[in-house]
């Protein structure tokens, strides 16, 4: 059974979680588990007097966010690399891992969100090839298209405030002109 936690975005309980999940899980966590080295700075006087040098960025936090993007990147690359058992359970745990870390709602425009896209897919091609039951191929394939129906509802949605937005600009530069 998986349940969802804040930090890591899922966690096995029950003995009946395959040890393939539980491997990708402690490889996941231990990439979140890292914490950046020691930065130093040598710090400018104008940082020193006023505690920022008036740069676009500052360089710490530059370095943090580069640190930050290497994470997601390596959690991205094991996710996609990870490969899929070929039994049943570890299918059917594997979808609903890839299903339940893909959040819709907050985007999946970042990289670790479109590994687990990618990971739903090959999941999914797996079942079709590897599960001859055609009640666990039909359980899969509702799992999969729901996710893929979310998906699609949110990029129409996406289309048509865009549109909504695209119209009202040229409603309101027919009206400013229409004033003049």
């Amino acid at each position: 059974m998986l349940r969802i936690v804040h930090n890591v975005g899922f966690e096995i309980i029950g003995k009946e979680s395959s040890n393939s999940i539980k491997e990708l899980a402690f490889k996941l966590e231990k990439i979140d588990s890292k914490v950046m080295p020691e930065f130093k700075e040598d710090k400018s006087v104008i940082k020193k007097i006023f505690g920022k040098d008036f740069n676009e960025k500052d360089t710490e936090e530059e370095a943090r966010e580069n640190f930050e993007e290497q994470k997601r990147e390596q959690k991205a690359n094991t996710i996609i690399n990870y490969s899929v058992p070929n039994t049943k359970e570890d299918i059917f745990e594997f979808m609903i891992l890839a299903c339940s870390n893909i959040n819709v709602k907050q985007g999946i425009d970042d990289v670790v969100s479109k590994a687990w896209l990618s990971k739903l897919e090959q999941v999914y091609q797996r079942a079709q090839i590897t599960i001859k039951n055609s009640n666990d191929v039909i359980q899969i394939k509702n799992i999969y298209d729901s996710k893929k129906k979310e998906i699609k509802d949110k990029n129409k949605r996406a289309i048509l405030i865009t549109l909504a937005c695209i119209i009202g600009w040229f409603a309101l530069m027919g009206v400013l002109a229409l004033m003049e």
